[in-house]
């Protein structure tokens, strides 16, 4: 089932909404890391042009979903990114101080 999410470019400040998508991908799938979240802010011949080329993953490094449906996990989404990252960008589980 395709759901909506929102992605956030940590260097940039924009943001972008897709939903075309599974919840599996975002989580565990192609979607997990930065090399198919950057596609929604750039094409591929831009991110070819960077340092990162010749098929080597992206990582997680830039790229965060944000936003996503009740029931989705920001947590789960984002399991590959550092924790730093994750705790500037994401809101605080409730009930955790």
């Amino acid at each position: 089932m395709k759901i909506e999410v929102t992605v956030l470019d940590t260097e940039t400040g924009k943001t972008r909404m897709c939903d075309r998508r599974s919840r599996e991908f975002w989580e565990t799938g192609n979607g997990a890391c930065d090399c198919n979240r950057a596609l929604l802010f750039h094409s591929f011949v831009e991110e070819a042009n960077r340092e990162e080329i010749g098929g080597v993953c992206l990582g997680c490094k830039r790229y965060l979903i944000v936003e996503a449906p009740v029931g989705c996990s920001l947590s789960e989404m984002n399991a590959g990114y550092p924790l730093v990252l994750r705790a500037k960008y994401l809101p605080t589980p409730k009930g955790i101080d």
